[in-house]
C-alpha cells in the first residue's frame, strides 16, 4: 500500500506548469495520503494542477487521512479541466487523520480552484 506522507497524491502528483496528463486502462487500489497539519491531505490516488484525462480506469479504496482533506480518489486543483470517462469510483473516502471519521470533501472527486494570487495591474 502506497504512502504519501507529504500529503499530495498517493500514486501521482502532476504539478502546475507540468504537461497535461492522460490515464487509460488503468487502476489504482489502497494508496493512501495521510497530513496531519492544515498543508495536504489531498487526492488519495492523484492530485493534479493540469489538465487530465482518465479513460476507461478503476479507483479503489483509496484514502485520504487528513482533517481538511479533499478527494478520496482524486483532487483537481488550480481550475485544471478534469475529463473523467467510462471509470469506476468505488469505496474512496476522506476520513480525519489516524482515524475512520468522515471529514473533508469528495470522497471521490475534489474539483476546487486555489490559484496563485495575481499583482494588480501597476499601471
Amino acid at each position: 500500500m502506497p504512502i504519501s506522507l507529504r500529503g499530495y497524491g498517493g500514486a501521482i502528483f502532476n504539478q502546475l506548469s507540468s504537461s497535461g496528463f492522460t490515464i487509460e486502462d488503468s487502476s489504482f487500489n489502497a494508496n493512501v495520503v495521510q497530513k496531519n497539519d492544515d498543508n495536504g491531505g489531498f487526492g488519495g490516488a492523484i492530485y493534479t494542477e493540469e489538465d487530465m484525462s482518465i479513460t476507461r480506469s478503476t479507483f479503489n479504496a483509496n484514502v485520504v487521512q487528513a482533517d481538511s482533506g479533499r478527494g478520496g480518489a482524486i483532487a483537481n486543483n488550480r481550475a485544471a479541466i478534469l475529463r473523467v470517462t467510462n471509470s469506476t469510483f468505488m469505496a474512496n473516502v476522506v476520513t480525519q487523520f489516524a482515524s475512520v471519521v468522515p471529514a473533508g470533501a469528495g470522497g471521490a472527486i475534489a474539483n476546487y480552484d486555489n490559484p496563485f494570487p495575481s499583482a494588480p495591474n501597476p499601471l
